[in-house]
């Protein structure tokens, strides 16, 4: 439905769970409308071409869509579409993947049958770098493992080989911008584009990002700890808390407010104008952040 969003979770083919969370449909078509897909096409194509996951759908899939002429239709890379759908439904609904313990357990023996071994804190970093889905996790285990020199996995290791996910990109992004590396930021912002991610599916992360960045330094300012960030955040673990209360000693209470003000308003404008140049408007984004005042030191 429009306002409502429905989940049933079936196990041999029996209904074994059923819920409604009101926050609905009406979202993900508005965001598909704002990569200028006419308004007569936007249920067809989410119900017929459309996945929450986007890396289900083909990469090079191609489907036109029909305008009031022949020169304005329009061919719609199914990987993109499901890529902005991903997006949105990354905010109405957080899916429970696996019980963490099990997961690190499987990266343990996933690493042994290689002839390696992983510890706490590169596991940790590991799924904060790839996610959390075994789909994607066994092929980054199998080049991590091929690339390692010693039985111990380390951070580097990972970071030399592994291929990030949105998230993990975007707190790259972030954190550069804190530091005042705006050529690192923009790099970072030129390879998500050159991958043809959608810029409403980087704006939505960056959007995300900023949103935790502000309140990590609202738990340092409220002298919280991790433990309540990532319990405010529902994280799995710990560890993506502790990497943002690091991140949030570089900036203040000023500048996260004005970052969330700033990202909000591009949001608003990318879903609201037509024909708008969205990559254009996403790589001056960085740059805007350079108008902000950084304080010189926080504790």
């Amino acid at each position: 439905a429009s306002d409502v969003y429905k989940r049933q979770v079936y196990y041999r083919n029996v209904v074994r769970y059923v819920a409604s969370i009101p926050m609905g449909a009406s979202a993900i078509n508005r965001d598909i409308r704002s990569q200028s897909i006419p308004e007569k096409h936007v249920e067809s194509l989410k119900r017929r071409y459309g996945s929450a996951v986007a890396e289900l759908a083909p990469e090079d899939k191609l489907v036109r869509v029909t305008g009031r002429t022949a020169r304005e239709a329009k061919d719609i890379l199914l990987r993109n579409l499901s890529t902005v759908i991903e997006a949105r439904a990354t905010d109405i609904v957080e899916f429970v993947q696996q019980e963490r313990s099990d997961l690190l357990k499987w990266l343990k023996r996933r690493f042994a049958a290689t002839g390696h071994d992983i510890d706490q804190t590169a596991a940790d970093h590991l799924l904060f770098t790839c996610g959390s889905l075994m789909r994607g996790l066994i092929p980054e285990v199998e080049k991590i493992a091929a690339y390692a020199r010693h039985e111990r996995i380390t951070v580097a290791d990972i970071d030399a080989v592994a291929e990030p996910v949105l998230d993990a990109r975007i707190f790259d992004m972030t954190n550069a911008v804190t530091a005042r590396n705006y050529d690192r930021a923009a790099a970072i912002l030129a390879d998500l584009l050159r991958m043809q991610t959608e810029p409403i599916a980087i704006l939505a992360a960056l959007g995300k990002e900023l949103r935790r960045l502000y309140t990590a330094r609202l738990a340092l300012d409220g002298g919280k700890d991790r433990v309540w960030l990532k319990e405010l955040w529902s994280m799995s673990s710990d560890y993506p808390a502790k990497l943002l209360l690091q991140a949030a000693k570089n900036v203040d209470h000023d500048w996260c407010r004005q970052a969330v003000k700033r990202s909000q308003t591009l949001d608003r404008r990318m879903k609201s104008q037509r024909n708008m140049d969205s990559e254009g408007e996403l790589k001056l984004f960085p740059v805007s952040y350079t108008h902000l005042t950084l304080p010189t030191k926080l504790e």
